[in-house]
């Protein structure tokens, strides 16, 4: 069995920020996540500005290079909504 000096569980920004110091502190670290690594607010969006207004910021970025030829693409706002509640709901 392994031994550690720290478990996490989950893999939230506090944790990834804790584990990273702590492993280059030297310390033997682990970290446990159910599902996708970063967390709920990270991959979900429980802060509604990553998941809804991240599109919108690329989008806008995107615009600025639209008299070269790049094209900003459609954003689905249903979509969008969706994914974000039946997804924030099923972690």
């Amino acid at each position: 069995m392994n031994n550690y000096d720290v478990i996490f569980i989950g893999s939230g920004h506090a944790c990834n920020h804790g584990a990273f110091s702590l492993a280059a502190a030297g310390k033997k670290v682990a970290i446990i996540e159910q599902g996708k690594n970063g967390g709920t607010c990270t991959n979900y969006g429980c802060d509604a500005k990553i998941i809804l207004d991240g599109p919108f910021e690329y989008r806008e970025g995107l615009q600025r290079y639209d008299n070269i030829g790049v094209k900003a693409p459609e954003i689905n706002w249903s979509a969008l909504m969706e994914y974000k509640k039946t997804s924030s709901v099923s972690v």
